[in-house]
């Protein structure tokens, strides 16, 4: 097996195009295009990623600085109540993962006391 061919099978075994490569030098060309292309790929998400990260950090910030929300009076601010602590909740579980957010009790209170 030349050289041509090792690439080639090595660049199918790595799920890549070989297009229409009839020499090593065009096989490195094509080789050359989609890690470009991938490496742009992965640029775009890790901006997406931090885009998201952000977001769910403001979510987060925007009830941490509140002044803490008063005891429902009606069924519709008990309900309110819950759809704000959901969010609160789906974003510090997500951003425990990223930077090991404060915990939540079903009321919204810090459990780790920081």
């Amino acid at each position: 097996m030349d050289d041509a061919e090792k690439l080639v099978q090595m660049m199918i075994r790595c799920g890549l195009a070989t297009g229409h490569g009839d020499t090593i030098d065009d096989l490195i060309s094509e080789l050359e295009k989609q890690i470009r292309n991938n490496l742009n790929a992965f640029s775009d998400a890790r901006k997406q990623i931090e885009r998201l990260r952000e977001a769910l950090r403001e979510i987060y910030e925007v009830y941490a600085g509140s002044e803490g929300i008063p005891q429902p009076m009606t069924a519709a601010e008990g309900y309110l109540l819950s759809l704000l602590m959901e969010a609160v909740e789906i974003a510090s579980k997500a951003l425990c993962g990223l930077d090991q957010g404060p915990r939540l009790d079903d009321r919204g209170s810090n459990l780790d006391g920081n």
